[in-house]
């Protein structure tokens, strides 16, 4: 059975987002239904409802719109709701002092990965990712988000792809999926298809949201499945590692979290990539006990590697 959504509901959030995007401008309403996609009679009923309780605020001399202070004590209560970021935050701060390494924590929302928390030193690819940025769950993307899962959500993210994908690039994904699980973690390669995605996503921030998805699907179909590699056999070869990433579970088993670690500052021979995992390791696991203080994560609800790892 399909679920109605409301209209009105996702009008607010579209221009709330616009908001967010960049919280330190303030924007006409005109400019904000244009990068909202929507007509002008319509952002101004849903700009002024939510002007009306506070999610916006409207500067009585040149009428631009800004982010509303109910927001503040919104947040503030999301993240107490969601404690699993102060929780990570901490062991974000150690693993990227250790690493040397920034470390990035994403959530599932919808269909995007957002950006939740962004930890260590200013690098090439991690300087650029900041706090609310998103990028789409869609192949070959998001790979620690849908590892895990069950078969329906492995298909509706294989569908999303926005192509047909033929029987060996299914078999492929199902080969990854499960070396992914396998391990505990995922390993990104470089390559000037992700620069150019990046930069893509950057570049559509001015874009209403029709307009950027398309400037992002054209970059992302390109972005082969090999920049994704899991690096089987040769320990002795070096690879152009732009991240690895590893999963954090809630006490259901779900991936709630999912912490990644950038700006490696050269090629990384595959038999190091262990000794990177094991410390990330260490990081999800102290997260997960962190969060289930009262229900601790047993070792049948990890990845076989990271109970491997721990008892190393």
């Amino acid at each position: 059975m399909s679920v109605r959504r409301s209209n009105s509901v996702l009008r607010a959030a579209a221009l709330l987002h616009v908001l967010a995007d960049d919280p330190s401008s303030s924007w006409s309403l005109a400019e904000l239904a244009r990068r909202a996609d929507m007509s002008y009679a319509t952002a101004h009923t849903v700009a002024t409802a939510l002007e009306d309780t506070g999610f916006l605020r409207r500067h009585p001399h040149t009428r631009a719109f800004t982010l509303g202070p109910t927001l503040i004590a919104l947040g503030d209560a999301a993240r107490r709701g969601y404690r699993v970021v102060d929780d990570a935050l901490p062991e974000m701060e150690r693993l990227s002092r250790d690493l040397d390494l920034g470390c990035v924590a994403s959530a599932r929302v919808g269909d995007d990965m957002l950006i939740l928390a962004v930890t260590g030193p200013p690098q090439p690819l991690g300087s650029r990712i900041h706090v609310g940025e998103r990028l789409p769950i869609a192949p070959p993307l998001g790979l620690a988000f849908i590892a895990w899962a069950d078969p329906p959500t492995i298909e509706a993210y294989l569908e999303a792809s926005g192509r047909t994908l033929d029987a060996a690039e299914r078999r492929q994904y199902a080969e990854v999926l499960a070396l992914v699980r396998e391990r505990g973690y995922g390993v990104v390669l470089d390559s000037a298809t992700r620069h150019r995605l990046m930069e893509r996503l950057r570049a559509s921030s001015e874009l209403d949201d029709s307009a950027r998805h398309h400037e992002v699907d054209e970059v992302l179909f390109e972005l082969a499945l090999d920049d994704y590699a899991l690096l089987r056999g040769d320990e002795d070869a070096e690879y152009a590692v732009t991240a690895l990433t590893a999963p954090v579970f809630a006490p259901d088993g779900d991936v709630i979290l999912v912490l990644t670690v950038v700006g490696f500052a050269g090629p990384l021979r595959a038999d190091a990539l262990p000794r990177f995992a094991a410390r990330m390791f260490e990081a999800t696991t102290a997260i997960q006990r962190a969060m289930t203080a009262v229900e601790p994560v047993t070792p049948e609800r990890l990845p076989a590697a990271r109970v491997r790892a721990a008892s190393a």
